[in-house]
């Protein structure tokens, strides 16, 4: 007979960014954080509770160490909010 096994690992969360910033509007935003555990964990950015979606101005990246950033191409007056 067989049994199969799966380890998980709980996941690990590293936000490198200071609670608050201040960005001059037209200046890029960037936010990184690593997240580690098994299976790799789902990362979403947010603003004020809703989902970040990738676009002209938006990127999203997520490298294989578990590296995943936001930035934002150029900060306008909405870009005033909580990220998370």
């Amino acid at each position: 007979s067989q049994c199969k096994v799966s380890v998980i690992e709980p996941t690990e969360l590293k936000c490198e960014f200071p609670e608050q910033q201040v960005i001059q509007v037209g200046q890029p935003i960037k936010l990184e954080c690593h997240v580690s555990g098994r299976p790799q964990p789902e990362v979403i950015w947010t603003k004020d509770g809703k989902e970040i979606k990738p676009s002209d101005r938006v990127a999203i990246t997520k490298k294989p160490d578990g590296t995943c950033s936001l930035t934002i191409a150029q900060a306008t007056p909405d870009d005033k909010v909580t990220f998370s």
